[in-house]
């Protein structure tokens, strides 16, 4: 009998440590699903940053698109004012080299900035990608505990009497 007492002791203790490993188990699988929920958000203010990032290059391209257009009217004009009149010859030249310098000056300013962004892109493409690894990581543990807690709810059901 007392051993049976004894027994008996030992199942409830078996069973409390059970039960405190199961609440341990919901308290990090709700870490977990806090740190997952953070995680996403964080994925999507990068998506939206990204597509701001898109969105300013294209107007940029459309900007530099313009420059070039403008630049290629002007050096026309210069064209026409050295053929109507050849005493304004040395202004005209002048004109021409300060349209090349811009023109170039121009390129170069839209060749930074679209190096930049696109940088920038990268970055961002390399920060969604290490998040996306982050969160296959936190659902395997997720996955991982939620199997470990099924496996205590049995092995507990299969200890309960009855």
């Amino acid at each position: 009998m007392e051993s049976n007492v004894n027994l008996c002791c030992e199942f409830n203790q078996s069973k409390i440590k059970q039960e405190h490993l199961l609440e341990k188990i919901l308290l990090d699988s709700k870490v977990i699903a806090e740190e997952l929920r953070i995680q996403l958000e964080v994925i999507q203010r990068l998506e939206n940053e990204k597509i701001d990032l898109s969105q300013h290059l294209r107007s940029v391209h459309r900007e530099a698109s313009l420059c070039k257009e403008r630049d290629e009217l002007n050096i026309k004009r210069n064209a026409v004012l050295v053929r109507e009149n050849r005493l304004l010859r040395t202004n005209v030249e002048q004109l021409v080299i300060k349209n090349i310098a811009l023109k170039k000056n121009a390129e170069e300013r839209v060749a930074a900035l679209t190096s930049t962004h696109e940088d920038h892109l990268q970055d961002v493409r390399l920060a969604k990608e290490q998040l996306d690894i982050k969160l296959i990581v936190k659902e395997a543990k997720l996955r991982n505990s939620q199997k470990n807690y099924k496996s205590l709810l049995e092995k507990n059901r299969s200890l309960t009497p009855g």
